[in-house]
């Protein structure tokens, strides 16, 4: 059975992996923007869109990153109660 700690913990870690695959995603966007000539007209709309979303998930990261030193930060503060 997994306490809250645990619990907490993989919601963080689960939040970091969705935000690095989106960061991925959008980076392949980036580089395989304009590799056709047919791709023209809407490359820059597809680089403006996928350069806000790996901002957005920059700070989504960082937040489940604090998510995670918060649950261990409360595991040590518990086992340090317990000693």
């Amino acid at each position: 059975m997994m306490g809250p700690q645990g619990s907490v913990f993989n919601t963080g870690v689960n939040g970091m992996l969705r935000s690095y695959s989106q960061i991925a995603k959008d980076a392949n966007t980036i580089a395989q923007a304009g590799t056709t000539v047919a791709e023209s007209k809407d490359t820059l709309g597809d680089i403006t869109t996928a350069i806000v979303d790996m901002k957005v998930q920059e700070h989504l990261f960082s937040a489940n990153a604090k998510v995670i030193k918060t649950a261990d930060d409360m595991l040590g503060t518990l086992l340090d109660i317990k000693s």
